[in-house]
């Protein structure tokens, strides 16, 4: 059913529930009690003066959302523990019902909203609005702003949402991840568009296999190795290095799609570096057994990582430790 700002009080659902939601927080004293805030939830809040209270406890809202809305300068946005709430309200009415603050309850100007939601509006001034009102003034006073030390949980707790697996287009790794993170536990994505020189690769090859593994290096350890090694990162990605990995390989534009068992990794006050060498299998774990070709991968998953490259990849490379930090930025692409 269509909104109609002039009934009296009207159910709503799917995605004639999102239109009434804008409209209502974008005009005068917009408030908004609701658990979860999702990516890009910062588009639906308009106005500086939009006081949000949600809840970071369970994980399930975004810290790159708090920080687009002004975390943890902002003394109008707060968390309540425990908070399950979805209530918007503002002189132009209220709305409560089952929809987060995210584009998968509510849609987009491009898209329309993956999960069916549903809500009852109540125009201004009924008494169901005022003791709405009343309500979030006492949750406001009484909740918390969202401070550094909120940020630094709402990132440790995050989880994205999974994508339907029903979603999962053929041959892309990146849909597989992004339904069944925990398929990928301990393993870490790497995105690189750099690579040694062949002569500076052989060179630092032998020094790491002659500090590591004693004797004379010859010509194994340099065949080995000779795709699996990556250096020029920051000390800290190397701590963090899992040691199974994923690397999309950009030369030229053109992606390459590979598996990594880490073998050496750099110590502190040495060359940052990890050695590697391909592991054919973790294709073949991720696909359960039924992997298609490297080069069927990289196609499917080209535009994506394109994308990726363009928001996240900066001086040559990007490492994501975790399924859970690649979904997440994943998560925060501009949308199409």
């Amino acid at each position: 059913m269509p909104f109609d700002e002039k009934a009296r009080a009207q159910f709503l659902f799917g995605a004639a529930l999102s239109t009434p939601i804008n409209e209502i927080m974008a005009a005068g004293s917009p408030r908004c009690a609701v658990a979860f805030l999702g990516m890009r939830a910062e588009s639906l809040f308009r106005l500086p003066e939009t006081r949000i209270v949600c809840d970071i406890s369970m994980g399930n809202t975004s810290d790159v959302a708090l920080r687009a809305l002004g975390a943890p300068d902002n003394p109008n946005l707060r968390h309540s523990e425990d908070l399950h709430a979805k209530v918007y309200i503002s002189d132009r009415g209220m709305v409560v019902g089952s929809a987060n603050a995210s584009h998968n309850a509510l849609g987009s100007s491009v898209a329309p909203p993956r999960l069916t939601e549903a809500g009852l509006f109540q125009p201004p001034g009924t008494q169901a609005w005022q003791d709405a009102a009343a309500w979030f003034d006492e949750l406001f006073e009484s909740s918390q702003q969202v401070d550094a030390a909120a940020l630094a949980m709402a990132r440790e707790r995050f989880r994205p949402p999974a994508l339907p697996r029903s979603a999962i287009r053929p041959n892309s790794l990146l849909d597989r991840v992004r339904a069944a993170p925990e398929d990928f536990a301990g393993v870490g994505f790497v995105f690189a568009n750099r690579r040694l020189h062949k002569v500076e690769r052989e060179v630092l090859i032998r020094k790491v296999a002659k500090d590591r593994r004693g004797g004379t290096p010859g010509k194994y350890f340099v065949e080995r190795w000779k795709d699996g090694c990556f250096t020029g990162w920051d000390e800290e990605d190397v701590k963090r290095w899992p040691r199974e990995f994923f690397e999309f390989w950009r030369p030229r534009k053109k992606l390459h799609v590979s598996g990594y068992l880490g073998e050496e990794f750099g110590r502190p006050g040495e060359e940052d570096f990890v050695m590697a060498v391909e592991n054919w299998t973790l294709l073949g774990h991720a696909f359960k057994g039924a992997a298609p070709s490297a080069a069927d991968v990289a196609a499917a998953d080209a535009a994506l990582v394109d994308r990726i490259f363009a928001t996240h990849v900066k001086d040559g490379g990007c490492l994501f430790a975790s399924a859970e930090e690649l979904i997440t930025a994943m998560e925060a692409l501009p949308q199409v």
